[in-house]
């Protein structure tokens, strides 16, 4: 379970560092970068599990058309409710059909002090930790989750994503 732990860090690391990237991108005329990627267009949704809102949440799109997949991401607020971002804040996904996950999980055990080097557990072996799913784990991989959507080139692109046990 430590590896799913560790790629979720590292996903979530990588996310952190493309926006942060991004952030320093200007879009001006000299930068190809931007010039030559997709277009995005806005996604709002709603996670339901069981039909009940889901808070913090991970949404994850990845488009399945063209010769490069591209993903968007998002996270659910108290309702249930996303927006995705693929290169800026709240830009959207590209346009298309896409597989879908959502991650709602917890690590146990994990203790920050065999981290810290200020602590005396600093650089011994930490205890095993162990991911508990708060939805059915089979959601949080685009091999196993059965979801898909569709992003348009329109403005309403409000998508509703229903989970069950």
């Amino acid at each position: 379970m430590t590896s799913i732990c560790h790629r979720s860090r590292l996903w979530a690391g990588s996310i952190l560092l493309l926006a942060g990237g991004l952030a320093g991108c200007t879009g001006g005329s000299d930068d190809k970068w931007s010039e030559q990627r997709p277009a995005t267009y806005p996604v709002q949704g709603t996670v339901l599990y069981n039909g009940e809102p889901v808070a913090d949440a991970s949404v994850s799109f990845s488009s399945t058309g063209g010769d490069k997949s591209v993903g968007a991401a998002g996270k659910t607020d108290d309702q249930g409710t996303f927006t995705l971002t693929t290169y800026e804040p709240g830009d959207g996904a590209v346009a298309g059909e896409h597989r879908v996950t959502v991650i709602k999980a917890v690590v146990e055990g994990e203790d920050p002090s065999y981290f810290d080097e200020n602590s005396p557990n600093y650089g011994k072996e930490p205890p095993p930790t162990t991911t508990k799913y708060l939805v059915p784990k089979k959601y949080a991989s685009f091999e196993t989750s059965g979801l898909t959507a569709t992003v348009s080139e329109s403005s309403d692109n409000e998508i509703t994503i229903e989970l069950n046990d």
